[in-house]
């Protein structure tokens, strides 16, 4: 919510006018790294890796492409605005979307202007030199702007307006994320609340005066239920100033983020709506494709072990397929090898796996404690029914147990369910605490990135496998 807020105008940076030529600097070194970036490899390719003067000089004609398109983005999506703000695996996640594009562009680009064939060592080269220059520089950058937060050397003062639970969690966030050099310089008609948090206080027939004296660089306000009828009024007012005024919106169960679109001038305030593009997706279901796929031949020989193991140890089949639920409440059969006695679910009914569970046979023990069982679930992801990562699928008679008991229980099928996800690794798995599991699985689509994947699916294969809760 607090990024939200933050994010309303393209202009609106929460930076002062110093960090602001510091940020311009920042863009101007972003643009001088990828064409560095794109000479170094045409320099490794032509001079150090060969020696083709001809084509070094004729490619390096190339530079100015992949900068035009690289100072497009970068504005275009706004890198500077807020990445104080940011996760670093989100951060991280950004630039890799940013190198994506710039990669894409450049080679439809040079395709169109060079009349010979680019090299498709340089642009891997490129790519990797030019993903590794954009990081650290964004790590130097950010660590300065931190500092200087956190120093109090880059303050954006804020004029706190209302009060109410919405307004108090603002508040918070605030206080304690010292980074994103927000300071209340005096919060008005706070009922109390600021005395108590030691924050300077104001009356609200009193405001004008404190703004006019403190010169704020945003007013913030915000009310809750039938107090609503003061932030209008006060919008009313004070809405024809230059001084930014951001609304804090009284937005109830919105637990996986917000989002707010213009629909032809109408803002739209979309909840629950998680925070993705098409590109984003696209990339995840081509590393889905791919994962599967080398999953599936790589661990072939082993599907075969277990397969046989499955058929010798216990008369029955080898697979088994129940129903789960994916993304947005569709159903679809989850394959996994069986690891309990033949048509165990019609003899105990829909329960969970317990320790100890006597349904279960002397090898499904083993395979279910160490996560084999689960591997077939490539297959599912190959077709589209799940993802490497995402909230694990539940059966759709325990969901109807469960969506009016626990909060945001069905919100976790905003996203395509998964073999692994943050709730598993961080051993919430099996039969533990089901609440504890959707606050998890909410963290996931709330802060959801390519990198955020990717640190999952690492965790998952150094210490995910095996857990004293998979029974």
């Amino acid at each position: 919510m607090l990024m939200t807020l933050l994010d309303i105008e393209t202009g609106h940076n929460m930076l002062n006018e110093q960090s602001k030529t510091f940020i311009l600097f920042h863009f101007i070194f972003d643009l001088i790294l990828v064409a560095f970036s794109w000479v170094l490899a045409t320099y490794i390719r032509f001079m150090i890796l060969g020696s083709d003067f001809g084509n070094f000089v004729k490619f390096l004609r190339l530079t100015p492409i992949p900068v035009i398109v690289a100072a497009y983005f970068l504005f275009r999506e706004r890198y500077y605005s807020r990445q104080t703000l940011h996760s670093w695996h989100r951060e991280f996640s950004r630039l890799l979307m940013l190198n994506l594009k710039i990669q894409i562009f450049f080679i439809l680009a040079g395709y169109n202007l060079q009349s010979d064939r680019i090299s498709r060592l340089t642009l891997v080269l490129f790519f990797i030199i030019c993903q590794i220059s954009l990081i650290l520089n964004r790590v130097i950058f950010r660590n300065h702007i931190m500092m200087k937060m956190i120093k109090g050397e880059m303050n954006h003062k804020l004029f706190v307006i209302g009060h109410g639970p919405h307004m108090d969690r603002f508040i918070e966030k605030v206080r304690n994320n010292p980074q994103t050099g927000m300071i209340i310089s005096c919060w008005a008609d706070s009922m109390g609340a600021a005395e108590e948090m030691k924050l300077n206080s104001c009356k609200y027939e009193e405001i004008d005066a404190y703004i006019e004296k403190l010169k704020p660089q945003s007013i913030v306000i915000g009310y809750s239920g039938s107090k609503m009828s003061k932030q209008d009024k006060f919008v009313k007012s004070h809405y024809n100033q230059v001084t930014p005024i951001i609304l804090i919106p009284q937005v109830n169960y919105a637990l996986i983020g917000t989002t707010i679109e213009d629909f032809l001038g109408v803002p739209l305030l979309y909840i629950n709506k998680p925070s993705e593009n098409h590109l984003s997706l696209l990339l995840k279901r081509i590393i889905d494709v791919g994962g599967a796929l080398f999953g599936l031949i790589v661990l072939s020989p082993l599907f075969l072990v277990v397969s046989i193991l499955v058929k010798l140890t216990s008369p029955g089949p080898i697979f088994y397929a129940q129903e789960r639920m994916t993304a947005n409440g569709r159903v679809f059969k989850m394959w996994k090898f069986r690891s309990m006695r033949q048509d165990a679910d019609k003899e105990e009914g829909f329960t969970w796996t317990v320790e100890n569970d006597p349904r279960r046979t002397k090898f499904g023990t083993f395979i279910r404690k160490t996560s084999l069982d689960e591997f077939p679930q490539l297959w599912n992801v190959l077709i589209g029914d799940m993802s490497l990562v995402g909230p694990r699928p539940e059966r759709p008679e325990l969901i109807e147990g469960f969506k009016d008991e626990i909060t945001g229980y069905m919100l976790r099928h905003k996203m395509r369910a998964g073999i692994t996800g943050w709730a598993q690794i961080n051993g919430w798995r099996g039969n533990t605490s089901l609440e504890k599991r959707i606050e998890f699985d909410m963290y996931y689509i709330r802060n959801w990135s390519l990198t955020l994947d990717l640190k999952i699916l690492l965790l998952t294969v150094f210490n995910g496998f095996v857990n004293k809760n998979a029974y």
